[in-house]
Order: C-alpha cells, then structure tokens, then sequence
C-alpha cells in the first residue's frame, strides 16, 4: 500500500501563508500588491501551489539565494 498523499494544487489562503511560514495578514498584502496571484472560485480565493512556488523562487533569486551553492559573491 503507498503512503504518498496527494498535496491540493490549490490552498485556501491560510494554507498558503502556512506554506510560506508568514502571516495571513502578509499574504493577504502580497496578493493585493499583485506579487502572488490567486484564483477565484465564485466566492473562494485559492491559491495555486505552482504560484507560490514562483513567487518563492523569484525572492530566492532577488536576494541571490539560488540552488545549493548558497549566496552569490556580490
């Protein structure tokens, strides 16, 4: 039997900020901004994982964070 759990490609915005270890306020704020975008569903906001995952890289590489070599020499 597998013990693999299927991961929801789309959160609720609570998840989403548990996801990136911020605040629900904070991800609430990056939405507005327009840096995380979000799907609508009639009345539900959800966020997709793929996006967060965007937006994650793109902070990495923004403060060159990127792959295992750690922090670029500036």
């Amino acid at each position: 039997m597998s013990t693999n759990t299927l991961q929801p490609a789309l959160l609720r915005i609570t998840e989403a900020a548990e996801y990136l270890g911020i605040s629900r306020t904070k991800t609430y704020e990056l939405i507005q901004r327009g840096e995380i975008r979000v799907l609508k569903i009639d009345a539900s906001v959800r966020v997709p994982r793929a996006e967060l995952e965007r937006w994650l890289a793109g902070q990495l590489e923004a403060h060159g964070i990127t792959g295992d070599n750690g922090p670029q020499a500036a």
